[in-house]
C-alpha cells in the first residue's frame, strides 16, 4: 500500500497486489525452458526442426509456455483512491461520492461457497429514498492482506473526520 499527501490536505491511497517468489521463480524458469527449446532446434538441421517443430507434443509444450507466461506476466493489479477532506471520496478517478453522501466507512465481509475475504467499504447515502448503499473500496485488488485493509479503512477515516 502507497499513502501519497497532497497539498490541499487530501491524500491518495494505492493498494496492489506483487507477484510472490514461486510466481517470478516459474516465469524464470519458463524462460530459460523455452530458449533451451529454441536452441535444440536450431542446432538441428532444417529437415530435423521441421520434423521436432511440428510434434503435436513441441505444440502443446509452446502452447502451454505461451499460456502460463501469459499468466504469469500479466500486470499486477492496483487501485487508487483519493480522499479530499471537506469534498469526498474519489475511486479510481470514475467514481466520486460526496462527503454529505458517506455515511460511514466499514470493513466488510462477502462469503462465497468456497472463500471468504474481507474489503474496506463505504456506506453512501441513497437518492431521496433513505436508502444506503455499500460501496467496495478497492473492488480490483482482491485479496488484500490484512494489515494493508487496516492501514487503508484508518488513512481513509482519518482524512474524513471519522473516529478510528
Amino acid at each position: 500500500m502507497q499513502e501519497k499527501q497532497f497539498t490541499d490536505e487530501s491524500i491518495s491511497v494505492q493498494v496492489f497486489l506483487k507477484k510472490s517468489k514461486i510466481e517470478v521463480f516459474v516465469s524464470c524458469a519458463l524462460v530459460v525452458m523455452a530458449v533451451a527449446v529454441g536452441l535444440v532446434n536450431t542446432s538441428a538441421s532444417i529437415e530435423r526442426q521441421k520434423e521436432v517443430f511440428f510434434k503435436p507434443v513441441t505444440v502443446l509444450y509452446l502452447s502451454f509456455i505461451w499460456l502460463l507466461s501469459s499468466y504469469l506476466l500479466r500486470k499486477r493489479q492496483s487501485e487508487i483512491v483519493r480522499v479530499i477532506p471537506n469534498l469526498g471520496v474519489d475511486i479510481s478517478g470514475d467514481r466520486f461520492y460526496d462527503i454529505e453522501k458517506i455515511e460511514n466507512v466499514i470493513i466488510n465481509e462477502t462469503v462465497t461457497t468456497t472463500d471468504a475475504f474481507y474489503y474496506v467499504a463505504l456506506i453512501v447515502k441513497e437518492g431521496g429514498g433513505g436508502g444506503e448503499k455499500v460501496v467496495p473500496l478497492f473492488r480490483n485488488v482482491n485479496p488484500v492482506p490484512a494489515q494493508v485493509l487496516k492501514k487503508a479503512f484508518i488513512s481513509v477515516r482519518e482524512k474524513l473526520g471519522m473516529k478510528v
